[in-house]
C-alpha cells in the first residue's frame, strides 16, 4: 500500500544549531547530516501549557544522557530547549 505513495519532504527543525528531520510516522527526530543520529519523541518532556523541553548536548548533537553529577559538571555547555 505505501509503495504507491509519493515521497514526502519531512519538516526540519533546528535544535541548538543542529538541523533535524521531524518524522511523526516513526515518532523520532533524525539529524539531517547524519541519519544514524536520532532520538525518540518519547524522550522529550511535556510542558504543562503545551510544547516540549529537553536537555541537548551540542557535543554529541543529541539529547544529554548522563548522571546528575555529569550534568552539574557540564551544565554550562548543555542547552535546555
Amino acid at each position: 500500500m505505501w509503495e504507491n505513495w509519493p515521497a514526502r519532504k519531512l519538516p526540519e527543525i533546528n535544535i541548538a544549531g543542529t538541523a533535524f528531520y521531524l518524522d511523526l510516522r516513526l515518532w523520532e527526530c533524525r539529524e539531517v547530516n547524519d541519519f544514524s543520529n536520532k532520538f525518540s519523541l518519547d524522550d522529550l518532556y511535556d510542558l504543562p501549557n503545551g510544547g516540549f523541553i529537553c536537555c541537548f548536548d551540542p557535543k554529541t548533537k543529541n539529547l544529554f544522557q548522563g548522571s546528575q553529577e555529569e550534568y552539574d559538571l557540564r551544565k554550562h555547555e548543555l542547552k535546555v530547549v
